[in-house]
């Protein structure tokens, strides 16, 4: 579907080895596969795999969540090694208070969001107006971006 190659490594002391081997990718991505922020042996694969990584770490977390347990996982992410929050099911949410709440509660940079649950469509950048779109007009997710209006003054 993406036609990308997809690599899976069955110990976490491969990682900067794999990593290594792709160097002349321009983007690589490792994905942990849900691992357990709060349960000791999970943190600990997680810490020794992230050791080997040369890279920045982002947490992806689903919107809608609950914000005082999305913060707990957040901060538990942070924790090790985690600096922003990539967010998916952008399409499904009508309340982006919580994501908010959990990211400066974890002190974690709002990056990027899915808005759709198709994985070949790019990532929005969360920046000043994608955010406040996503707070003011949630459903503005569901239309590509020709078609969402645009204000060309001030009008009361």
């Amino acid at each position: 579907l993406l036609q990308i190659p997809l690599l899976e490594i069955e110990e976490p002391e491969a990682v900067g080895d794999t990593i290594a081997e792709l160097s002349n990718k321009s983007l690589v991505i490792v994905d942990t596969s849900g691992r357990n922020p709060y349960h000791e042996p999970d943190r600990k694969e997680l810490s020794r795999m992230i050791g080997k990584t040369p890279c920045s770490l982002a947490l992806v977390l689903a919107c809608g969540q609950d914000a005082a347990e999305g913060s707990e996982m957040a901060r538990a992410f942070s924790s090790l090694g985690a600096d922003r929050l990539i967010l998916t099911r952008g399409d499904l949410t009508r309340r982006f208070g919580s994501m908010l709440n959990i990211a400066y509660d974890s002190g974690l940079a709002l990056a990027n969001l899915s808005g759709s649950s198709n994985v070949t469509v790019p990532l929005q950048t969360l920046n000043p107006i994608t955010l406040a779109r996503c707070v003011m007009t949630p459903s503005a997710l569901l239309q590509p971006q020709s078609a969402r209006p645009v204000q060309t003054g001030t009008h009361a």
